[in-house]
């Protein structure tokens, strides 16, 4: 009997993506063609005349449109008079609603797949200026389509990074000018400062900013009461989820923390996981003495709100990093195989902890509540807390947390 062998949808999925990739150079070689230009340096343009500025975030990720925001204010600061306009997915829009260094605001929405011409019309208008100078934060991402929004913007001047080059060229052919990568790891906000240090844009902060409108502040406050939480509360959030399972500190440890905080700073525990994972939630709470008050509901700006109120945030490097980190609130970050010299934000408020090999799992509570610790004497939230006299030494750290019972990781 004849055997027949099927052959694999991959095989032909092979070919297709090959034909895909082949399309793909031919546009790119054509664009080139027809809209390369030659590369400028920085004393060859006169930027004191600026007075319309395009600003476009390629990568979709929220947490790199937050990380952007020191460029933003930057390029305010050098250029006090000009009009900026941002063009970013929809997935960060929303982190740069009511930021004073943004006049326009425009949305690409959706997967590319699902739109219609109507919406490539829209943006094409929304972004067709002049414009004096364009920036190009193609740092971690890199999208032709924005590119070509770039080009047909009418804008004077266009500046990007040399980074993310598309295949088969051999520099960014849409920019006059590209800023060059700095070697070595840096955290993602100087790298987005890199490309206006370029043209002689020295920053006066770093820091990364979110603003909240009063109608959230005031949506914070109900919550809080509704809650049966206070403003002046020590109140202590703490982000239990990671994206991956194999990279989670443990929940007992968790718990510990939040036990502590609590007995000795008489802290109010607050507790947030990613939407699809509230069973993490729930478990956490379980573990407690006490109750704890749950986030998962909020949306993110509602979260950030919240945020704003607390004295301290302990979790996994996530998008609620960032969100804190926009609010001014303290940060402990426990980081697993992301680097934080990267990935942490930049300030004094914000402390790491990872080990070289990032495994959480060895991780243990007195390295994270020595961190928070000194965060909390550092920036006291009200003068009554007991923080400043509270012994930190690794002994008292380890003599506290043995009283409680033996919890299984």
């Amino acid at each position: 009997m004849r055997k027949f062998v099927r052959i694999p949808e991959e095989s032909t999925m092979g070919r297709t993506i090959g034909g895909r990739k082949k399309f793909f150079y031919f546009w790119i070689k054509f664009f080139e063609k027809l809209f390369g230009k030659a590369p400028l340096q920085p004393d060859a343009i006169e930027f004191d005349h600026v007075r319309k500025v395009l600003v476009v975030q390629h990568d979709r990720n929220p947490v790199q449109t937050l990380t952007a925001t020191p460029l933003l204010r930057a390029v305010e600061s050098r250029f006090p008079e000009a009009e900026i306009t941002v063009l970013a997915w929809e997935t960060g829009c929303e982190f740069l609603l009511h930021n004073p260094s943004v006049d326009k605001l425009v949305c690409a929405s959706g997967r590319l797949r699902g739109w219609k011409l109507g919406e490539l019309v829209r943006l094409f208008r929304a972004v067709r200026g002049p414009f004096d100078l364009a920036i190009s934060l193609n740092i971690s991402a890199h999208s032709l389509l924005f590119d070509l929004l770039l080009r047909f913007s009418r804008a004077r001047v266009i500046l990007g990074s040399e980074n993310e080059v598309f295949p088969g060229c051999a520099r960014n052919f849409f920019y006059d000018l590209s800023a060059p990568a700095v070697e070595g790891a840096r955290p993602q906000s100087e790298r987005y400062l890199d490309l206006v240090r370029y043209v002689g844009v020295e920053p006066r902060e770093r820091a990364e900013t979110l603003y909240l409108s009063e109608e959230e502040k005031r949506f914070a406050l109900e919550f809080l009461y509704e809650n049966e939480l206070a403003p002046d509360d020590l109140l202590v959030l703490l982000h239990v989820n990671s994206e991956l399972e194999t990279r989670r500190w443990p929940l007992p440890r968790f718990v510990k923390v939040a036990r502590y905080l609590s007995d000795n700073h008489d802290a109010k525990i607050l507790v947030s996981s990613y939407p699809d994972q509230g069973h993490l939630s729930r478990e956490f709470c379980s573990g407690l003495p006490f109750p704890a008050v749950q986030t998962d509901g909020l949306g993110l700006r509602e979260l950030a709100a919240v945020l704003n109120w607390c004295s301290v945030l302990v979790g996994h490097p996530s998008v609620v990093t960032h969100l804190a980190a926009g609010v001014g609130t303290p940060l402990v970050a426990i980081f697993s195989h992301l680097a934080p010299n990267v990935w942490l934000p930049v300030g004094e408020r914000f402390k790491a902890v990872r080990r070289l090999d990032g495994d959480t799992t060895k991780i243990d509570e007195m390295q994270v509540l020595r961190e928070v610790e000194s965060l909390l004497q550092a920036f006291p939230k009200t003068t009554g807390s007991r923080v400043a006299s509270f012994d930190i030494s690794d002994r008292a750290l380890k003599d506290y947390l043995d009283t409680y019972e033996p919890l299984s990781d």
